[in-house]
């Protein structure tokens, strides 16, 4: 079967993505609790305000390229086997080489990663992936208009108001946000409104606008932490007009990146998994040591750091696709093909047809 290349565009998008991702993390798991210089902390925590714009970026490319496509098991399927995989191997390896340091972890975190939280961006994804057929659906009525003015509304009242006054449960507002924008990548999908040059001034300004209101909080802030909700309107703001300039460029092809882009959710189980973050951070890269050395050498440290990290998760990640990941698509492919012409499905298709018929 004929496959269509990616355009490299969008899996670059993906690689910036996750680097600052890593560079949050970085600043969080590795600076947070430690006394700094004032200006090494400023610099820091307005690297780390910025993180969520990665998170924003991967779901937003989500909604660009799944809604106008039909629910796909498969590749849920995969999502979770890959989750499953990663939260074992970090376990298990552990267990035997350190096992003090899992000695209290509960195996619910380890077996069912997803259901019970253990990556919180991954849950949430899950619940919008699982979802999408419906929010396509809504997408598809949508008019250009209808669509625009439903996105300004949830926009003002997830980000905007100052009350935000949205729910005391945060699993359904953070699914509120991930479905928000789940909408905006879907609006850049299907609407030009304006000029690309309107979306280089834009996202210039909010970036400028944004890191002045990122020193400053963070200047307030020394030794505690500040950083951005991704219900932020300058996360939303800059992460949408990314997609929207990465949408409008020239489309190109590049294989190796496309390959790297491949990882960016291996890199982010690797590396950000809750038993490893400590002894990642804190005891292999010795982050908070270089809190009180020189600027220069904590910038450097913090870029070279964040470079190997995504450079060994991204080397481990392409083994695994490799040796397992692809022999398991192909078996998966070749269980759906069988159930496709298999008399199960016909009578399971007869019988929602049949359902459907006495409740219209």
């Amino acid at each position: 079967m004929k496959t269509t290349k990616r355009v490299s565009n969008f899996e670059l998008l993906r690689i910036i993505a996750i680097f600052i991702i890593i560079l949050h993390h970085y600043c969080v798991h590795g600076q947070q609790w430690y006394e700094t210089t004032c200006i090494n902390s400023v610099i820091t925590q307005t690297l780390g305000y910025f993180g969520k714009i990665g998170v924003a970026l991967f779901v937003l490319i989500t909604g660009y390229f799944n809604c106008e496509k039909n629910f796909n098991l498969k590749r849920l399927v995969l999502l979770v086997a890959e989750t499953v995989f990663y939260s074992q191997l970090v376990y298990w390896s552990l267990y035997f080489l350190s096992p003090e340091s899992v000695a209290n972890f509960k195996l619910k975190y380890v077996y069912f990663p997803i259901f019970h939280g253990t990556y919180w961006f991954i849950s949430y994804y899950f619940i919008l992936y699982l979802f999408s057929p419906v929010l396509n659906a809504a997408i598809k009525n949508f008019s250009h208009k209808k669509l625009s003015v439903f996105l300004m509304v949830a926009i003002f009242l997830y980000s905007l108001n100052p009350l935000y006054i949205v729910s005391d449960n945060p699993t359904f507002s953070m699914t509120i946000i991930f479905v928000i924008l789940y909408f905006l990548g879907a609006y850049v999908k299907k609407y030009d409104v304006w000029d690309i040059k309107i979306d280089v001034v834009a996202l210039s300004a909010l970036i400028i606008i944004a890191a002045v209101y990122a020193v400053s909080g963070a200047t307030t802030a020394v030794n505690q932490y500040f950083y951005a909700e991704l219900n932020e309107f300058f996360i939303i703001g800059i992460s949408f007009f990314m997609l929207s300039v990465c949408k409008k460029i020239k489309p190109f092809y590049n294989g190796a990146l496309n390959l790297v882009a491949k990882t960016a959710f291996g890199v982010y189980l690797i590396h950000d998994n809750i038993l490893l973050r400590d002894f990642l951070w804190v005891k292999l890269l010795k982050c908070p040591e270089y809190a009180t050395k020189s600027t220069g050498t904590l910038i450097l440290h913090v870029f070279l750091s964040c470079v190997i990290v995504f450079a060994v998760c991204c080397a481990v990640d392409l083994v695994r696709i490799y040796l397992l990941e692809k022999p398991f698509d192909k078996l998966l492919t070749f269980i759906s093909g069988k159930y496709r012409s298999s008399s199960l499905k016909q009578s399971l298709d007869t019988l929602l047809d049949k359902i459907y018929d006495e409740n219209t």
